[in-house]
Parts: structure tokens; C-alpha cells; sequence
């Protein structure tokens, strides 16, 4: 199991990408709203929206710090 880096987040997404419906951009952002150090992404999720995926994907892509991504993704999760 990977660690979270000191003055680290963990951030959890343990359901389907949605924005209605499950984990979404709004959720990510939110979660990052003014934090400044690394990020530990755990995924376990069936997948989900196309769409929602890749905004999350290129919102993490364009976070500066260090992330770590880790889990079991299926679907639109894996982007």
C-alpha cells in the first residue's frame, strides 16, 4: 500500500464516476480547494462517465504537486 507523502492528502474514490450520481470533478476539486502539497488517489470504482473521467484526469495532470495514483480501476475509472 502506497503512503501518503508527509503534509500530504489522501483522496478516496470508492464509487462510479459520475457527477450525479457518484465521484465527480466537483468532488476532486473541492476535496483540493486550497491545498498545496502531494496527493495519494486510492480508486476502486466499476467506472462510469466518459466525460467525468477525463476531467478528472486532466485536473490531476495539471495539479503541481506530487500524486500517486493506486487501485483497481474498470471503465471510464482507468483514464
Amino acid at each position: 500500500m502506497a503512503a501518503t507523502p508527509e503534509g500530504g492528502k489522501t483522496i478516496e474514490i470508492f464509487n462510479e464516476i459520475s457527477e450525479w450520481w457518484g465521484y465527480g470533478l466537483p468532488m476532486l476539486a473541492n476535496e483540493l480547494n486550497g491545498h498545496k502539497g502531494s496527493v495519494l488517489v486510492k480508486i476502486n470504482s466499476i467506472g462510469g462517465d466518459l466525460l467525468q473521467g477525463v476531467a478528472i484526469k486532466n485536473y490531476l495532470k495539471e495539479y503541481n504537486p506530487f500524486i500517486i495514483v493506486t487501485g483497481k480501476q474498470i471503465g471510464r475509472a482507468h483514464v
